[in-house]
Protein backbone atom coordinates (compact mmCIF):
# COMPACT_ATOMS: atom_id res chain seq x y z
CA UNK A 1 0.00 0.00 0.00
CA UNK A 2 1.22 3.48 -0.80
CA UNK A 3 2.40 4.93 2.53
CA UNK A 4 1.12 8.33 1.43
CA UNK A 5 -2.42 6.97 1.39
CA UNK A 6 -2.60 5.59 4.94
CA UNK A 7 -1.00 7.23 7.93
CA UNK A 8 -1.36 6.37 11.59
CA UNK A 9 -0.29 8.86 14.20
CA UNK A 10 -0.44 9.38 17.92
CA UNK A 11 -1.32 13.03 17.25
CA UNK A 12 -4.97 12.06 16.86
CA UNK A 13 -5.05 10.19 20.14
CA UNK A 14 -6.43 13.35 21.67
CA UNK A 15 -9.65 14.48 23.25
CA UNK A 16 -9.09 18.14 22.33
CA UNK A 17 -10.51 19.68 19.14
CA UNK A 18 -7.65 22.20 18.94
CA UNK A 19 -5.13 19.34 18.75
CA UNK A 20 -7.15 17.71 15.96
CA UNK A 21 -7.38 21.05 14.16
CA UNK A 22 -3.59 21.39 14.41
CA UNK A 23 -3.26 18.00 12.72
CA UNK A 24 -5.63 19.08 9.93
CA UNK A 25 -3.73 22.31 9.36
CA UNK A 26 -0.52 20.30 8.91
CA UNK A 27 -1.94 18.10 6.11
CA UNK A 28 0.07 18.60 2.91
CA UNK A 29 -1.88 20.56 0.29
CA UNK A 30 -1.39 17.82 -2.31
CA UNK A 31 -4.26 16.00 -0.55
CA UNK A 32 -7.67 17.43 -1.34
CA UNK A 33 -9.69 14.82 0.57
CA UNK A 34 -8.81 13.08 3.82
CA UNK A 35 -10.52 10.70 6.22
CA UNK A 36 -9.56 11.24 9.83
CA UNK A 37 -10.44 8.84 12.64
CA UNK A 38 -10.21 9.96 16.24
CA UNK A 39 -11.81 10.30 19.64
CA UNK A 40 -14.44 12.29 21.46
CA UNK A 41 -15.06 14.86 22.64
CA UNK A 42 -12.48 16.15 20.12
CA UNK A 43 -14.41 15.16 17.00
CA UNK A 44 -17.81 16.31 18.23
CA UNK A 45 -16.26 19.65 19.16
CA UNK A 46 -14.39 19.80 15.84
CA UNK A 47 -17.65 19.33 13.88
CA UNK A 48 -19.31 22.00 15.94
CA UNK A 49 -16.39 24.43 15.69
CA UNK A 50 -15.73 24.02 11.98
CA UNK A 51 -19.29 23.60 10.74
CA UNK A 52 -21.58 24.86 13.49
CA UNK A 53 -23.06 21.36 13.42
CA UNK A 54 -24.88 21.61 16.76
CA UNK A 55 -24.05 18.02 17.66
CA UNK A 56 -24.48 16.91 21.24
CA UNK A 57 -22.33 13.86 20.53
CA UNK A 58 -20.79 12.23 17.48
CA UNK A 59 -21.23 8.64 18.65
CA UNK A 60 -18.66 5.87 18.52
CA UNK A 61 -18.45 4.68 14.90
CA UNK A 62 -20.26 7.83 13.75
CA UNK A 63 -19.25 9.44 10.47
CA UNK A 64 -19.34 13.15 9.75
CA UNK A 65 -18.31 14.58 6.39
CA UNK A 66 -17.26 18.20 6.47
CA UNK A 67 -16.67 20.19 3.28
CA UNK A 68 -14.32 23.14 3.58
CA UNK A 69 -13.92 25.65 0.76
CA UNK A 70 -10.25 26.50 1.37
CA UNK A 71 -7.20 26.44 -0.87
CA UNK A 72 -4.81 25.29 1.85
CA UNK A 73 -5.28 23.07 4.89
CA UNK A 74 -3.59 25.82 6.93
CA UNK A 75 -6.66 27.96 6.24
CA UNK A 76 -9.10 25.60 7.98
CA UNK A 77 -10.69 27.60 10.77
CA UNK A 78 -13.86 27.77 12.83
CA UNK A 79 -16.92 28.26 10.67
CA UNK A 80 -15.21 27.37 7.36
CA UNK A 81 -16.98 24.05 6.82
CA UNK A 82 -20.37 22.62 6.05
CA UNK A 83 -21.57 19.34 7.54
CA UNK A 84 -22.64 17.50 4.38
CA UNK A 85 -23.13 13.98 5.73
CA UNK A 86 -23.83 12.54 9.15
CA UNK A 87 -24.20 8.80 9.70
CA UNK A 88 -24.61 7.24 13.13
CA UNK A 89 -24.81 3.55 14.04
CA UNK A 90 -28.50 3.95 14.95
CA UNK A 91 -29.20 5.06 11.37
CA UNK A 92 -27.82 1.73 10.12
CA UNK A 93 -30.00 -0.52 12.24
CA UNK A 94 -32.40 -2.80 10.44
CA UNK A 95 -35.88 -2.18 11.78
CA UNK A 96 -37.34 -5.48 10.60
CA UNK A 97 -35.18 -8.26 9.17
CA UNK A 98 -35.81 -8.94 5.51
CA UNK A 99 -35.43 -12.63 4.69
CA UNK A 100 -34.71 -11.72 1.06
CA UNK A 101 -31.60 -9.77 2.09
CA UNK A 102 -28.94 -11.67 3.99
CA UNK A 103 -26.68 -8.64 4.63
CA UNK A 104 -28.41 -7.91 7.95
CA UNK A 105 -27.25 -11.18 9.53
Amino acid sequence: MDSDRLVTTDRLYTFDARDALGFIRDIPDRHNTVLIVGHNPAFTDLCNDLAGAGLDNLPTAGFARLACDVDHWRAVTDGCAELTTLVTPKMLRVREPDPDNDWYR
